[in-house]
């Protein structure tokens, strides 16, 4: 008999209590097995799962895919593609980035039968997960968000005579801006305010019954851009498929314009007592007009942090207002979704609309050193601004610093013993 192993037993041999004790453990390896494999299928489907989430296209059922098979050809754009739907097994719930949700409308009811009848956000939401049918266009299809002294008037007034468009009750609806309040990033808005820019103001019953959804309903509220820290994240949540159009003006220029405005307009503001020059450099109050170090950077990125960067289109003031204006046109239209050849690719500013024109036309007299503090006051959020558009790919940021650096420039050019006289991009 051989010398027994430190385990007890002769190399090679089995007791009958080894044996049970072998079988034991086979049975926990064979259990265990089972396990790990059951926690693998777990984890591909979570996989899968927030995959679909992390998707910008529907998830469907056989009944939404055979939808999509019978919908228009890709030409016929844009169409609601950046939600999320996925059907639950009892089809009475669906998840929308991650929450559940009952199920608001009959499956089967089409999407601009059940818009008109809402008077919420989250009920417009929930049309846009209804069969589509023949609609174009979402609703809102786009809003224009910035910024005010950058020529969103004249984009107003520019798109609201093409054919593809549904003109607004007004140009402002003021609603996130105005109306509603923000604690951290909720936000509270009046029950009939809603109401009211669902139903009147952007016109829900025209979109669906008149227009059966071929003509875009849009809004042009330019301080929603200045809101993106607040609101960007509730607006998608809200709006996944909204698309944002936000024009901007050299920081300086857009401050002073601000502010002869409000004194054209005579609207009790800094200018009413004091000089141009004391409310560039030491006004507080929060009209957005005032150079900071966050001036377009800040709010712009958590819009990008929010929204998929397909869905924003920047527009520089001096391209839109200069030899690039026919450029900028189309593809502002193409961003949209309409015929580019709808409209003539020129804007028509008229002296209504060009304040600087009559206002001060040979310039803003200022001291050098004092324009000089600015521009390096707002350099910074400028550069950073480049950054984004360059890392997301929007536009050439080399030449948005370039188009700015060039009116700094001009104007200390104009420079003759340390008084500059200051002229608005």
């Amino acid at each position: 008999m051989g010398s027994p192993t430190k385990y007890g037993s002769p190399l090679g041999a089995q007791s009958p209590s080894g044996a049970g004790t072998a079988r034991s453990s086979m049975g926990q390896f064979f259990f265990m097995a089972i396990i790990v494999i059951w926690l693998s299928v777990l984890t591909l489907e979570r996989t899968e799962t927030v995959g679909r989430y992390m998707s910008t296209s529907f998830t469907e059922d056989t009944e939404s895919k055979s939808r999509l098979e019978n919908a228009p050809a890709k030409n016929a754009k844009p169409t609601f593609d950046t939600s999320i739907r996925t059907v639950q097994e009892d089809e009475t719930k669906y998840i929308t980035r991650g929450k559940n949700m009952t199920w608001r409308f009959p499956r089967d009811l089409p999407f601009l039968e059940a818009l008109p009848t809402c008077e919420t956000l989250k009920c417009v939401r929930d049309a846009h997960l209804q069969p589509r049918g023949d609609a174009r266009f979402n609703f809102p299809h786009f809003i224009i968000a910035g910024y005010s002294k950058s020529a969103s008037t004249s984009l107003y007034k520019y798109l609201i005579h093409h054919p593809e468009v549904i003109v607004p009750k007004v140009k402002e609806a003021s609603l996130f801006t105005d109306r509603c309040s923000f604690e951290g990033k909720r936000m509270d808005c009046p029950d009939e305010r809603v109401r009211e820019y669902i139903q009147d103001f952007l016109r829900a019953k025209g979109f669906s019954q008149k227009s059966r959804g071929q003509r875009a309903v849009f809004e042009a509220t330019p301080r929603i851009m200045d809101l993106g820290p607040v609101f960007a994240e509730t607006m998608y949540d809200l709006m996944p498929w909204v698309r944002l159009i936000s024009s901007m003006r050299e920081p300086i220029s857009r401050s002073i314009s601000k502010y002869v405005m409000l004194w054209d307009k005579q609207i009790d503001s800094c200018m009413t007592n004091n000089t141009l020059t004391h409310c560039l450099t030491r006004d507080k109050t929060p009209i957005m007009g005032n150079p900071k170090k966050s001036y377009y950077s800040h709010p712009l990125k958590a819009w990008l942090d929010n929204f998929p960067k397909e869905q924003l289109h920047l527009v520089q003031y001096e391209d839109l207002v200069g030899e690039r204006q026919s450029e900028e046109l189309i593809r502002l239209k193409e961003f949209i979704g309409v015929s580019v050849d709808g409209l003539p690719n020129e804007l028509d500013f008229g002296d209504a609309n060009c304040r600087h024109c009559r206002i001060q036309p040979e310039g803003w007299p200022m001291r050098e050193k004092v324009y000089r503090r600015l521009i390096e006051k707002v350099k910074p959020d400028v550069l950073e601004l480049v950054r984004l558009i360059d890392r997301y790919g929007m536009g050439n940021g080399t030449r948005w610093y370039q188009n700015w650096e060039r009116v700094w420039n001009e104007n200390l050019k104009s420079c003759k013993d340390g008084i500059c006289s200051i002229q608005l991009s």
